[in-house]
């Protein structure tokens, strides 16, 4: 299904002045024009609307002709054809609903079953105003026959005449609801011919691109990734930061080869760099800044899952570095730091104390955190305890209890923490991070497709 809509203005009927005064005669001619050549749209148009049978010959659609014909010559097949007409109350001169009537009847004349249906919509208010048109038009497109465009493969819009308002608020609407669809047409009429113009591609492209840079401050990648009108490259670049932050780092490598060659610098700086996470600290670097976007997008429960997960990173890690254990792996550091705990009698009697289990392969938090307090190292770590309880009666853990900022600061002031923004910030200087690695991708895509 294809649809036309045309907004009608005071010229789109036209008719020679002598050509009416011979078929109406002189003194209902006068009443129709307003000189010689522009006709009264409302009275004038009232006038030959009621004596349709003995001037249509006489009349002609100018403006509206181009189009139409430039849309059956491109086989443009056209199902429904909608007339924007002005009918305000109290009438004004200007006002097209008779205009819209006799074209409604011309048409079919003219171009026989080609245009099997034309309707009519009257806009009854005050059309001066962009703001009162803007939600004239948002209302009017959900009902009949509007309804009926969902389903139109192509809405072509004709908006040559009538009132500026009007046409805006209507090409606006009909970009916002039905995208890619609309093409708005221009008719030349020095040369009297139909052209679509460029204006939908470019209107929805820079509306994508600003939906992309809302999305981009919040880290939101695997929406932009959905952005259609958005250039290939972009929506790559937005898949690879989705899979990185899912550490699917093959994956996140793998949508990098797609990125056509002109973007070859951006490819070989982001290859780099995840190729990187092969190494173990690395991860957990990115652990950090995976767990920032988690906070700065106000998702406070898979915060706290992330959080918790590089704590218990980094409180291994401590564990290790401060009791010299080296060259274990990832895997088999529980059997390397068990074996320190055998060979030091008196610790292996402070852990026996405390009638906590060394022996376990999978050593628990409290272990660890006595291992620290074995060696006066537990301050800072033991106190981030305090967000256990918040964590476990999460959705992301055991129960179903809420996770807010601040829930989350109200245990931290309890254990006498400021706030957790000052955790990331001992945090970020224990792990020796700088700059946020997303926001410098963020900002390298807007130099590089927005601006």
């Amino acid at each position: 299904m294809n649809s036309l809509i045309i907004t009608t203005g005071t010229r789109d009927i036209q008719s020679q002045k002598s050509d009416i005064e011979k078929a109406l005669g002189n003194k209902i001619t006068q009443q129709i024009f307003i000189n010689d050549k522009a006709i009264k749209a409302r009275d004038g148009g009232k006038i030959l609307f009621e004596n349709y049978n003995k001037i249509k010959h006489l009349l002609s659609f100018p403006i509206i002709k181009p189009t139409i014909e430039y849309l059956l010559c491109e086989n443009k097949k056209i199902d429904l054809v909608i007339l924007i007409a002005t009918n305000q109350n109290p009438p004004h001169n200007g006002d097209t609903l008779y205009f819209c009537k006799i074209i409604q009847m011309l048409l079919p004349v003219k171009y026989k079953n080609k245009l099997p249906d034309i309707r009519i919509i009257e806009i009854n208010e005050n059309v001066t105003y962009l703001d009162s048109m803007y939600t004239f038009w948002k209302q009017q497109l959900g009902k009949k026959p509007f309804h009926l465009l969902g389903d139109a493969q192509a809405i072509y819009l004709h908006s040559m005449g009538g009132i500026d308002a009007i046409n805006t608020g209507l090409t606006l609407n009909c970009l916002a609801r039905y995208g890619k669809k609309v093409k708005v047409l221009y008719v030349n009429e020095k040369t009297q011919t139909c052209a679509p113009l460029e204006f939908s591609k470019l209107f929805l492209s820079d509306s994508e691109k600003r939906k992309a840079l809302a999305l981009l401050e919040n880290y939101n990648y695997e929406a932009i990734a959905e952005l259609e009108d958005l250039q290939d490259d972009v929506r790559i670049v937005a898949q690879y930061a989705s899979h990185r932050l899912n550490f699917d780092f093959d994956n996140a490598s793998l949508a990098l080869t797609k990125l056509s060659p002109s973007q070859r610098n951006i490819q070989e700086t982001l290859l780099t760099e995840t190729a990187k996470f092969k190494v173990q600290s690395n991860k957990t670097k990115e652990l950090y800044w995976n767990m920032l976007i988690k906070f700065k997008q106000k998702n406070y429960v898979d915060f706290l899952l992330r959080f918790f997960r590089l704590y218990e990173e980094l409180l291994k890690n401590k564990v290790l570095d401060l009791y010299n254990i080296t060259g274990c792996t990832q895997h088999n550091w529980e059997n390397a730091f068990i074996q320190v705990i055998e060979n030091d009698s008196k610790l292996k009697d402070f852990l026996e104390s405390k009638k906590l289990d060394y022996q376990s392969n999978d050593p628990s938090t409290t272990l660890l955190l006595a291992l620290l307090e074995y060696k006066q190292q537990d301050e800072f770590f033991s106190k981030l305890q305090c967000l256990t309880q918040l964590r476990n009666y999460s959705i992301g853990a055991h129960a179903f209890e809420p996770v807010s900022s601040f829930l989350i600061n109200e245990k931290l002031k309890k254990a006498n923490i400021d706030n957790i923004e000052k955790v990331l910030e001992v945090l970020k200087t224990y792990l020796n991070v700088k700059d946020n690695p997303y926001d410098k991708l963020n900002h390298d895509l807007k130099n590089a497709f927005f601006f």
